[in-house]
């Protein structure tokens, strides 16, 4: 099984490549420059209400703030790094059903 991956770290430059439907799954960083995580997933949505997407932070005082903002999303779709490659994995095929 393969897979074929963009990387940005540019949030502008993400959504201006974003087509609707073209990622099975977008996994991005809360602590982004010039924009939040959370204000890109929201522009993503806007995008492609379809998106799967996965959130991660290397910051414990992220937690409240997505508990805030995403009160019913679900916990496996937020992580911290570092994280291990068997958890990542387990957490992608999860959010991929």
């Amino acid at each position: 099984m393969g897979c074929n991956t963009d990387t940005y770290n540019d949030p502008d430059l993400v959504l201006t490549s974003l087509k609707s439907g073209r990622y099975d799954l977008i996994i991005m960083d809360v602590g982004l420059p010039q924009m939040d995580g959370y204000d890109l997933y929201q522009k993503i949505r806007d995008l492609d209400g379809n998106a799967k997407i996965c959130l991660m932070s290397d910051s414990i005082a992220h937690d409240h703030e997505f508990l805030t903002l995403f009160p019913i999303w679900k916990a496996r779709d937020y992580f911290h790094k570092p994280i291990m490659i068997s958890d990542m994995v387990e957490i992608v095929t999860e959010t991929m059903r």
